[in-house]
């Protein structure tokens, strides 16, 4: 319970975009599906949970690490920094990687890694004028 309660106030506190929640132990809460679309141009943000952490966490882009932390030190190995951006919180297992702005050149997978476990997520990319096209033919 406790945990849905932390889950849904991280959900309203982040707002814009999709917000996805993946947990090591594989365990996936979201109010974006993987393989659902993010348009491109919105922002995506991504936690990930590990409990307990055990001093190690990577996101990976498509097997490409673009941030990871041992222990207590994170560091970024991105070549966008002007769009990704990690915010560790080690003490408390949580782990966000945003997109801003989502291109279609994110359409692939991310990966959450604890050093022994992965979790991954499927990022699509949708045109959002194709998006609010259909949206509107249904309305």
């Amino acid at each position: 319970m406790k945990m849905e309660s932390v889950i849904l106030q991280a959900a309203l506190l982040l707002g814009f975009g999709y917000t996805t929640f993946i947990s090591a132990n594989f365990e996936i809460t979201t109010t974006g599906n993987s393989g659902e679309g993010f348009s491109q141009g919105s922002e995506a943000i991504l936690a990930c949970t590990i409990n307990p952490y055990t001093g190690s966490q990577t996101w990976k882009v498509d097997n490409v690490s673009v941030a990871d932390c041992g222990f207590v030190l994170c560091s970024e190995n991105t070549s966008n920094p002007e769009r990704y951006s990690f915010m560790p919180n080690v003490s408390t297992g949580n782990f966000l990687f945003t997109i801003n702005p989502v291109e279609y050149a994110d359409d692939g997978n991310i990966d959450c890694f604890d050093g022994s476990n992965t979790e991954t997520f499927t990022m699509v990319v949708t045109d959002p004028s194709t998006t609010s096209t259909t949206e509107t033919a249904q309305s």
